[in-house]
């Protein structure tokens, strides 16, 4: 069911499909593994903690596998028309360039399991929310991969670690303090140390990752700060009776850390105005808005209003 559920994401992911997307989480079997690992932890049962984190493992493989076996046959039998880019896709880049939120779904979403195992809510509903952290963004490894565009596999693949090391920590620590423990009462220290030490690791290795949320959020502020810098900047340096259309700010084309390279600018005139010589002006604005040399192009059209 992974394979399948891995199979229909890559494919939604490629269509720009949230709907197919959505359905492909919903049969992918993610909850039991992290569950396993982590009651194993509080319980001191070394076997199943590592039955847990084989399964873990192997799923998220076989997912990535899968996703990037079938992106491949898309790309090379021309199933969909020919894509230079993968991160033009919507759906695509979102999983490329995560912020903080997504580590806040995590968190939830192992939040949720542990009150499915321990108050008996519906563990389907509640692995659909796991597999909402998990398998896109191992479609989206797949694709990167197939494409050969490393940086797309890189971040989903930080995106994906993140995911699963949340999730986990998540779980372990809603087991432990809703009081599950070993059977024999001479095995509570060994499972007390257990835990401490896997949340520790998790706790570490999370937040080693979370420098890379991080910076994504980070450049994703200063990026919407710029271009509406640029914007703004390009609207109060045109006089009447010429006014802006449009601004169109072009990016780098890279998966993430994208900066200004090119702005595009339609401005309308009257009819009977006669055409200003704008690009050097616009172009010195777009400059030092941006802090770097991006390229300028103006597009000038009339504009008859009438009543």
């Amino acid at each position: 069911m992974t394979i399948i559920s891995a199979i229909i994401a890559t494919a939604g992911l490629l269509l720009d499909s949230p709907a197919v997307v959505v359905g492909s989480m919903v049969i992918a079997p993610l909850i039991g593994p992290a569950m396993t690992a982590n009651v194993g932890t509080v319980v001191d049962d070394n076997e199943m903690f590592a039955r847990g984190v084989k399964l873990q493992a192997v799923g998220l493989g076989l997912a990535v596998a899968s996703a990037t076996a079938f992106a491949l046959l898309v790309r090379y039998a021309n199933v969909i028309p020919p894509l230079a880019d993968v991160t033009a896709v919507g759906q695509i880049r979102e999983r490329v360039a995560p912020d903080f939120l997504s580590l806040i779904v995590a968190l939830g979403a192992g939040a949720a399991g542990v009150v499915s195992l321990t108050s008996g809510v519906s563990t389907a509903l509640v692995g659909v929310m796991i597999a909402v952290a998990l398998i896109p963004p191992a479609a989206t490894v797949g694709i990167g991969i197939a494409w050969g565009q490393p940086l797309v596999s890189l971040g989903s693949a930080v995106l994906l670690l993140v995911n699963v090391l949340s999730i986990n920590l998540a779980v372990l620590v809603g087991l432990w303090y809703q009081g599950y423990r070993p059977e024999h009462w001479f095995q509570e220290s060994n499972a007390r140390s257990a835990t401490v030490k896997r949340i520790g690791v998790l706790a570490v290795s999370i937040l080693v990752l979370s420098a890379f949320l991080g910076g994504v959020t980070l450049d994703s502020y200063q990026r919407a700060t710029t271009e509406s810098d640029i914007r703004e900047g390009i609207e109060e340096s045109v006089d009447p009776p010429a006014s802006v259309l449009s601004v169109e700010v072009e990016s780098t084309n890279t998966a993430i850390f994208q900066r200004p390279r090119r702005v595009v600018v339609t401005v309308g005139l009257p009819p009977d105005a006669e055409q200003p010589l704008l690009a050097d002006q616009i172009d010195t604005v777009a400059d030092d808005a941006a802090g770097r040399n991006v390229a300028t192009e103006v597009h000038y059209v009339t504009v008859e209003q009438n009543g």
